[in-house]
């Protein structure tokens, strides 16, 4: 039988200590870097809606927040359940 070119090949030999290291260290670097990413994002959304939209500069800064700060916290928490999957499968 022919193994399916779609799936990853499977491994009988559990993961080595270096490999699931590494993949915690990303799994870390991606949690530290999260919340700067946002408070960037945060921070330029705002001043676009404050200079493209000419609102006044209290709704900019809430629809700032609402655009910039929802998606991010959308996608931390998909990461976060794709890892702790991954985690539990053994990926």
């Amino acid at each position: 039988m022919e193994p399916n070119p779609y799936e990853p090949p499977q491994s009988d030999k559990p993961q080595t200590r270096g490999k699931l290291v590494k993949r915690r260290i990303g799994f870390g670097v991606i949690l530290l870097l999260t919340p700067l990413a946002v408070g960037i994002a945060i921070a330029c959304s705002c001043k676009a809606a404050y200079y493209v939209a000419d609102m006044p500069f209290n709704s900019a800064i809430l629809a700032g927040y609402a655009v910039a700060f929802i998606p991010p916290v959308v996608v931390l928490v998909a990461m976060l359940w794709w890892a702790v999957e991954a985690l539990i499968r053994g990926d």
